[in-house]
């Protein structure tokens, strides 16, 4: 019974760390101004159907730049990656085509911030509730 109860614990605390960092972005689109302004993560959609995740937007010299870490997945797989700005040792930029951008989803702060205090403080609840379940001695 011992180990039952430390692989639920080992489980319910890996779902907690996968679940903590997750981001959630609004269903409805916004405009490259708007995202700019938010200063928040974006998705971004593009017309060849790829989807680029950036930290944040930004406008500088009238060029729409995506701000992300040098070694994401979106630096690594955006096409133009001779045009990509250092913006510090771990940040670049990568200047945006607006005719070939489709949608940009901001990210929802509210839900993200739900999402990751409410789904582990469940999951929490519901570990600790099996845990003295099956601790509990059985009568008959």
């Amino acid at each position: 019974m011992k180990k039952l109860n430390q692989k639920l614990v080992v489980f319910f605390g890996l779902c907690l760390l996968f679940l903590c960092s997750c981001s959630v972005y609004h269903s409805k689109t916004s405009t490259a101004e708007q995202a700019v302004n938010t200063n928040n993560k974006v998705k971004i959609h593009t017309v060849d159907q790829s989807v680029y995740k950036f930290k944040e937007l930004e406008m500088k010299d009238n060029v729409l730049l995506g701000i992300t870490k040098k070694n994401s997945k979106t630096a690594q797989k955006y096409p133009a990656k001779t045009a990509v700005l250092d913006i510090d040792k771990n940040l670049v930029g990568i200047p945006l085509n607006l005719q070939n951008i489709k949608e940009i989803h901001t990210k929802n702060n509210t839900v993200s911030t739900i999402l990751s205090i409410g789904i582990p403080v469940i999951v929490t609840f519901v570990a600790l509730l099996v845990l003295v379940a099956t601790s509990l001695p059985v009568s008959y």
